[in-house]
Order: structure tokens, then C-alpha cells, then sequence
């Protein structure tokens, strides 16, 4: 077979026995391919026709781009507008050709992928920020269902020795772990700095942390990255959520850096932020050196809105005073427990006013200045790599890799918000509706993960903690008010889910930011050995104390994810 050569498309002729399909979705996929990488790999031609044996599809792409494009365009590396790559053959005869067509088009058909280093692979395209699957040749769903197949170096569709034909009598090795009840919580009452710089490099396998969210007046941003650019702390002034002193901004690079430090190359982390600071948070990251892998959205539902009531302010800035229709108390606990008032205290009341009352005020009725909250963002992050490849990583640090078994959605789980139905899988077998994430006993091509649940979302549901969840342990605390009185508790089920997606067994978690102790209670009960956490406010290491210790002694109590009946009252 001679070298390529540029040529003249329109030099070229298909051939009408082509025995592949390339119309639609196949043509489209590979003009994405040429117009991002240009002709990679040539067309096959019989010289002494000039006739395409192999690459149909690719000279359809091409037209379809110089259609799209003009006739001016030309694909990388192309020496003008027109030319193709070809690489002649001198067949001897139209059998062979013919031949090699069916052979090409089939043992391309053959090889299988091996899942692990098609991820690593992947997983080192970060810096092609505009690169997207369908580059590569994928949606999304169909990475998913690659995945989720089993199809791989390994893989395989069962009917050995031991099960019934068409079986897969494999089973998923990953077991939910027992709590561990001598978990070594190193608590530091103090600045997370102080603490973080006691620790050796590389010393911990993940980090889940719920910092300041910086829910304060916005800053100057010029200013912010000047500072953290230059490599110093920016000052915020003012105060943050509910005018605590410690939320008043998101905790910077130089924060971040050290946590990196101690981090074991490739550990992953999981850092909650605010809907309205998380690209500061974001930012802060990346400049402390984090990879940022995802964003996992933590669904609440019962957040209350802060709307500002535009209409009504119209009618104050005009001087129009509105009716007065009645005044009611607060119609649940949530502003309660807010503002420090416990059960079946009302502190609150709320004022009932009549219509608007200017014209201005009727036109801009109904308008507002905020949406009802009911997701917080948890970024994904990674320490980068330093084995090369994510298996390597494994193998030398026991990072590097996500739990997705052990963190799939099962059957019926609340906590997965879209199509919980009960169908048969439709991986491997033709004309079953249903989807990736049904466990059917019928589909022979179901893998060990898709008998545990549907892969792993960026998208979480479980209501906020309870007053009882909020203050288990509590009654302990040799304070005035024997509850917990942190602004911003999370739920013991979220926490665990987040902790057990990048918690290696048995391993340590860094919580630099520990607040009521949520983050130490779930890495007890996921099995974790030691927690390395920092808390600077003194009534919160009370509580974070009161509340591990009791996890100790009752981890049955706090063992089970949350129902429908434990959400917030």
C-alpha cells in the first residue's frame, strides 16, 4: 500500500456496494471528529478505479462540512480547500477489494475497550477545556451504558460453572462498612491553619469539609484575586450568615494549598459551598492547586425564601402605606430554630398586608428578587495525579479512584430523584424497555454494580436534619442550652453518601472546618480510622464532642439513612 497523499474529493468515487451504513448520527459524529482534529487516519482507494474501498463515511462527513462551512474551508493540515487524505491500494481484482471492505468494516467491530485506561485516558483530557464527549464520539449515555455493560478486558456475560445459562453468577465485592466506633477523632479547638501545618505531606486519603460559605456583602473582585494571586489572605470585612463573624468570606488559596499538602496524591475531596459563592470557592480551589472533578448538588426542598417583595417597596418609596389585614405567627420552626428559639416558642410574627396601592405597584405586582433555596453545590476535587495513571495511583497511594458501587442509587432509594420504576435493564437485550439504572434478573448482559443500583449522580436528595437528628448527644453539654445551636447543620445521610463516594477503607479524613462534628460522625459510621478536624468556635467543639461521643456509644442510632418521616419538622 503506497503513502498518503492529498487528493481531490471530487477525484474520488464511492463505491455502491458498500456494505456499511453511514447515514444520520454516524456522519454527523465523524464531521465533529475532522473539524476538531482534521483527517487522522486516510481513505482507502483502488487506484486503478479511484474508487473509496474503506472511508465512505468520512468523505460524507467532509462534504457535510464544506457544505456547512464553504467551499473555502479546509480541515487541519489540509494544503487547501477540497483534499482528502488517500492512501491508494493496486487490488487485483474487485473480489479483493470487496474482501477487504467487509474485513475493515468488521474487525473494527472487534476489539473491546479496557474500561480503566479508557477512563485514565480520559481523565487526563482536563486541560482541553472545550473538548467534549461527542468529540470522542460519545453521548453521554452511551458512556454510561459502556460502563455500565461491562463490556471490557474481564467483562463477560456469565453462564460459567455454578449458574444457570445466560446467568452472571459474579457479585459485586463492595460491602457497606461497619461502623467504627474507636475511630481516632484528633479534634485542634483552634485555627484549621495550626492544625494542618502539624500534619505530615501526603498523609491523608480524602477530605470532606463544610466551610464558610462567605454569605456576606459581595467584595470587590479585582481586589479578592489581586490578593489571593499574590499569594496573601483577603480581608473581608463585615460579617456573614446570620451575622456570624466565621462566614464572612470563603476560606482562600493559602487555606487550600495546605490542605492539598497534606492530601495523598490523587485523594479526592468533597468541599460543600453556597449557591452564590461557590465560583469564589471554585476559584480558591483551583488556585490551591485542586483539580475540580464535579459539582454534586445536595436537594433540601424545604428552604425559605427571602424574596424581597418588589411591588410593596414601590408603594414605601411612593409613601403609599398598605393595609394592615392581620398578624400570625410563624408557620413552622425553621425561623425558630434560626433565631435561637426552641419548640413551641413563636419569637416571630409575621404581617399580612392588603393589595398594592399606586399604579406603579399594581404594574410590578407579583415581582420579587429571589429564588426559593433548595440545593447546596459540593465540589468534586483531586489532589493531582503523581503515578501517571489512575490505576497506578491506586496501586502506590490507595487514591485515585471513586467508590461507585458502594454509592449506586438501589431500587425505591428517595434519595435519586428521577425514574425509579422496576424495569428490566435493557443492556444486552434487544427490544426490553427499560432503563440503565433497572436491576432485571431476566437481562443477561446485567452487570454486578446494576444489581446494586443505578450508577452514581451529581445529584442528591435528603431533607435537612430534624430537631432530634440536630440534637442527638446533645443533653450532654455542660452549657446553658443543652442543643445544638449551629446555624448550619447538614444531614448525617448526605455527609455519609459524600464520605463513602471517596473514602478508601478504613482511611483518614481531613475536616478543616468541623462545625457541630456532622463530617466525624459520618466517617465513623462509613468506617473511617482517623479524623483530622479543626473547629475555631469553643461552643461548637462542645457540641462536635457531645455529638461524637454519643455516635461511639449508640452508632445504631445514627447507623440508618434517613426515611420520609425523618425529615425536618
Amino acid at each position: 500500500m503506497e503513502a498518503a497523499a492529498w487528493v481531490q474529493v471530487d477525484d474520488l468515487e464511492a463505491w455502491a456496494l458498500n456494505p456499511r451504513e453511514n447515514d444520520g448520527v454516524p456522519v454527523e459524529r465523524v464531521a465533529r471528529s475532522i473539524l476538531r482534529f482534521g483527517f487522522v487516519a486516510p481513505v482507502v482507494a483502488w487506484r486503478e478505479e479511484r474508487r473509496i474501498i474503506a472511508g465512505h463515511t468520512r468523505i460524507k462527513a467532509y462534504r457535510s462540512l464544506m457544505a456547512e462551512h464553504g467551499p473555502g474551508w479546509a480541515p487541519r493540515g489540509a494544503p487547501g480547500p477540497g483534499y482528502v487524505p488517500v492512501r491508494y491500494h493496486p487490488f487485483e481484482s474487485e473480489e479483493e477489494a470487496s474482501a477487504y471492505a467487509i474485513a475493515d468494516n468488521r474487525l473494527a467491530e472487534l476489539a473491546a475497550w479496557d474500561l480503566g485506561v479508557l477512563d485514565d485516558l480520559e481523565s487526563d483530557l482536563t486541560g482541553l477545556e472545550d473538548l467534549s464527549r461527542l468529540d470522542l464520539g460519545w453521548t453521554d449515555d452511551e458512556w454510561d451504558d459502556l460502563h455500565g455493560s461491562g463490556e471490557g478486558a474481564g467483562s463477560g456475560s456469565g453462564g460459567g460453572e455454578g449458574g444457570e445459562p445466560g446467568e452472571d453468577p459474579r457479585t459485586s465485592s463492595w460491602t457497606p462498612p461497619e461502623p467504627r466506633v474507636d475511630i481516632d477523632v484528633r479534634l485542634h479547638a483552634g485555627d484549621c491553619l495550626d492544625m494542618l501545618e502539624a500534619l505530615p505531606d501526603a498523609s491523608v486519603d480524602c477530605m470532606v469539609t463544610d466551610p464558610p460559605y462567605g454569605l456576606s456583602a459581595p467584595p470587590d473582585m479585582a481586589e479578592v484575586l489581586r490578593a489571593w494571586l499574590d499569594g496573601r489572605a483577603y480581608e473581608h470585612g463585615g460579617v456573614g450568615f446570620m451575622g456570624a463573624e466565621w462566614d464572612k468570606f470563603v476560606p482562600g488559596p493559602h487555606v487550600w494549598r495546605e490542605c492539598l499538602r497534606v492530601l495523598k496524591p490523587g485523594a479526592h475531596g468533597i468541599v460543600f459551598a453556597g449557591t452564590r459563592t461557590v465560583d469564589l470557592m471554585g476559584i480558591a480551589l483551583r488556585l490551591g492547586g485542586f483539580e475540580i472533578r464535579d459539582v454534586v448538588h445536595w436537594a433540601y426542598f424545604s428552604g425559605f425564601p427571602k424574596s424581597h417583595d418588589a411591588s410593596k417597596a414601590i408603594d414605601d418609596v411612593l409613601g403609599a402605606e398598605r393595609e394592615i389585614v392581620s398578624s400570625i405567627p410563624s408557620p413552622g420552626r425553621q425561623l425558630q430554630d434560626m433565631s435561637g428559639g426552641g419548640a413551641g416558642e413563636n419569637k416571630w410574627t409575621g404581617t399580612v398586608y392588603g393589595g398594592p396601592v399606586t399604579r406603579e405597584a399594581v404594574e410590578w405586582d407579583g415581582w420579587g428578587s429571589a429564588l426559593k433555596p433548595c440545593i447546596e453545590p459540593a465540589i468534586l476535587v483531586r489532589k493531582p495525579l503523581e503515578a501517571g495513571s489512575i490505576a497506578r495511583q491506586v496501586l502506590a497511594t490507595g487514591t485515585g479512584a471513586i467508590n461507585i458501587d458502594g454509592s449506586r442509587f438501589p431500587p425505591g432509594d428517595p434519595a435519586w430523584l428521577g425514574p425509579n420504576e422496576d424495569l428490566p435493564t435493557n443492556h444486552g437485550e434487544s427490544g426490553v424497555a427499560g432503563t440503565s439504572y433497572s436491576l432485571g434478573a431476566r437481562d443477561p448482559m446485567q452487570t454486578p454494580g446494576q444489581r446494586l443500583g443505578r450508577f452514581p449522580a451529581n445529584l442528591i436528595y435528603c431533607p435537612k436534619p430534624n430537631r432530634r437528628e440536630r440534637d442527638r448527644g446533645c443533653e450532654a453539654l455542660d452549657t446553658e442550652e443543652t442543643r445544638n445551636t449551629h446555624p448550619t447543620v447538614k444531614p448525617v445521610g448526605v455527609m455519609r453518601r459524600l464520605a463513602r463516594l471517596i473514602l478508601p477503607p478504613g482511611g483518614s479524613v481531613l475536616e478543616p472546618f468541623l462545625g457541630s462534628g456532622t463530617t466525624a460522625v459520618a466517617a465513623l459510621l462509613e468506617g473511617a480510622s482517623v479524623v483530622h478536624a479543626a473547629e475555631a468556635e469553643e461552643v461548637h467543639v462542645q457540641i462536635s464532642e457531645a455529638r461524637i461521643a454519643h455516635a461511639r456509644a449508640y452508632p445504631e442510632e445514627w447507623a440508618t439513612d434517613w426515611t420520609e418521616d425523618e425529615g425536618q419538622e
